[in-house]
Parts: C-alpha cells; sequence; structure tokens
C-alpha cells in the first residue's frame, strides 16, 4: 500500500470527528439558548419594569407638591408684633442661636464648647425661616 494512502486515512478520521465535535458544540449552544429564551423567569428579568420607576416619580413629585403647598401657608411669625418682652427677648435669642450656633454651642462656645462649629443656619437658610435643604 502506498504510504501517501497510509496517511489520508487517519487525516480523513480526524476532520471528520472535528466536524462531529463542532456539529455537537454549536446543538448544545443554541439548545442552551432557546431554553434560556423560552425560559420565563430569565426572561421576566430582562424585561423592563417601569411600575417601580414611575413610583419613584410620583413620589418625587408628591414631595415637591408637598414642599411648595408647605411654604405658602407657613410663614414665621413677625418678631415686631411679639407686644410681650419676655417673649420677644426669647424668639430673638432663639432666631441669633439658629444663625450663630458655633458661637454658643462650637468649639468655643460660650454655653458649651461641643459640636462641630457650624451654625443650624448652615441647612436652615434665613435662621429656620425658609426650611431644610435637602
Amino acid at each position: 500500500m502506498n504510504p501517501e494512502k497510509q496517511n489520508i486515512i487517519p487525516f480523513k478520521s480526524l476532520v471528520k470527528r472535528l466536524i462531529y465535535l463542532f456539529i455537537t458544540i454549536i446543538f448544545l449552544v443554541m439548545v442552551f439558548f432557546v431554553g434560556l429564551f423560552f425560559n420565563t423567569t430569565i426572561t421576566a428579568s430582562f424585561q423592563n419594569n417601569d411600575s417601580n420607576l414611575d413610583s419613584l416619580y410620583i413620589d418625587a413629585k408628591k414631595k415637591v407638591i408637598l414642599q411648595n403647598e408647605t411654604a405658602k401657608f407657613w410663614k414665621p411669625a413677625d418678631i415686631a408684633l411679639i407686644k410681650d418682652s419676655t417673649l420677644k427677648q426669647e424668639v430673638e435669642y432663639g432666631k441669633d442661636l439658629i444663625a450663630h450656633t458655633a458661637k454658643y454651642l462650637g468649639p468655643n462656645g460660650s454655653v458649651k464648647p461641643i459640636t462641630n462649629g457650624m451654625n443650624c443656619n448652615n441647612c436652615h437658610l434665613d435662621a429656620g425661616k425658609k426650611g431644610c435643604v435637602k
């Protein structure tokens, strides 16, 4: 027998086995993806679920509306209209305490040396008359 023919037969067998292996791998990958595609629990996780997103927008919108409504009906009392002198002094002290908290309660505070030195007015704007910064 010719030596060239002897080499061709194992080569054909090897090529045939590689083709079968390649077809088997492609078939298994296709079965995997078809199973993945038709599995409802997996496909449901990839679908858009806008109900959660919509509820976040609705909650944020309600919060803004509530803040605007609160700003309309709540107005701080005018200190000049207070008749009682003791009450007027207390309200002025409270306003000063909000605006200059560190002076009273800061690291060098006259009442107590506590806190980080920030004033309440840093977050509660206009001495607490405009609400909180969020």
